[in-house]
């Protein structure tokens, strides 16, 4: 989003943690349409209905343990590579953070979550997400027009190459 801009980002917040939705409402009005979730499974539902610019999923809170809430990261991240995935936790441990990142988080907050500064974030982070998308379909293109190629090993075009 740039300077000015009046674009309003779509973010789900999945938690359980309802004493962060005070902080959530003051610092992303009004620049983000902001559902909240208190229910992983609620998330396709939403997806089918709205496109979302990124999820946040407090992987502490859902699913019943940490553990279970990185395998929804994951699941998420299965479903899209286009929107950007926060995972948010109280835990300190860096192999929380390391499978994360493994699964599919572009982002990583441990509470308490400064909220300004995810709210930069996910200002910017779209936009991100975007030009790598971009990037991501000629080269998919390039990769899908030469994989068809019928090259054998000690043909013409091959001897050449080597």
């Amino acid at each position: 989003m740039t300077p000015g801009s009046t674009e309003v980002r779509r973010i789900a917040i999945v938690t359980t943690d309802e004493s962060v939705l005070p902080d959530v409402e003051k610092f992303f009005a009004p620049n983000f349409n902001t559902t909240f979730l208190s229910n992983p499974d609620d998330i396709l539902p939403l997806l089918t209905q709205v496109p979302l610019d990124a999820i946040i999923l407090d992987v502490d809170t859902v699913a019943g343990s940490t553990a279970q809430g990185l395998e929804v990261l994951e699941e998420l991240r299965g479903i899209s590579a286009d929107f950007v995935l926060v995972a948010l936790t109280r835990s300190h441990s860096r192999s929380v953070r390391l499978k994360a990142s493994e699964v599919g988080a572009d982002e990583f907050f441990v509470a308490p979550v400064d909220f300004g500064e995810l709210r930069i974030v996910l200002e910017r982070a779209p936009d991100q997400r975007g030009i790598e998308i971009e990037n991501r379909r000629p080269r998919a293109q390039t990769v899908q027009k030469y994989s068809s190629c019928e090259l054998t090993p000690g043909s013409h075009p091959t001897r050449r190459v080597e």
